[in-house]
């Protein structure tokens, strides 16, 4: 969704910055509420099984919910910076830095450990690491000005 909106921005078409805010927080939605099923390989029809948490440790389930909160966290500093950062991107650098330290440890634990489970969760990690600094290092005038177009804004109580 998010790309469509990118791509709806770049063709100039109308509607690309809502698609790309709502694809921002639904994916943080995502993160958030399920993941430990989705890093631990859990389907949802199978999430009430006992069988389906064979293999998953206590040390999977706590990386698997420090990894939701950190990629939840890291999504939501995207779109606070889309919105509201151009001036400053202090958020996007404290929360940048938090994913990038989590990302060295599962680099470590990945290189000692050699598991998919690790190198799934590494992968998304350095995703969005990757746009982060992306969005950092971009100009404003490319990204386009959120707070004119008042895509979203606290509304004002009169």
């Amino acid at each position: 969704m998010a790309l469509t909106g990118v791509l709806m921005n770049l063709l100039t078409i109308a509607g690309g910055r809502p698609v790309i805010a709502l694809a921002l927080i639904c994916l943080a939605a995502l993160y958030l509420l399920g993941g430990i099923l989705l890093f631990n390989d859990v389907r949802l029809r199978n999430c009430l099984k006992k069988s389906s948490y064979a293999q998953v440790t206590f040390a999977r389930v706590a990386i698997a919910i420090l990894a939701s909160g950190i990629l939840s966290l890291s999504i939501a500093g995207i779109l606070y910076f889309l919105v509201y950062g151009y001036n400053s991107p202090k958020v996007v650098y404290a929360i940048g830095s938090i994913n990038l330290l989590f990302t060295i440890i599962l680099v470590i634990l990945q290189s000692s450990k050699h598991l998919q489970f690790y190198r799934n969760i590494l992968v998304r990690t350095f995703v969005v690491l990757i746009v982060m600094g992306c969005m950092v290092i971009t100009p404003s005038k490319y990204l386009g000005d959120w707070q004119k177009s008042k895509v979203i804004s606290r509304s004002e109580t009169h």
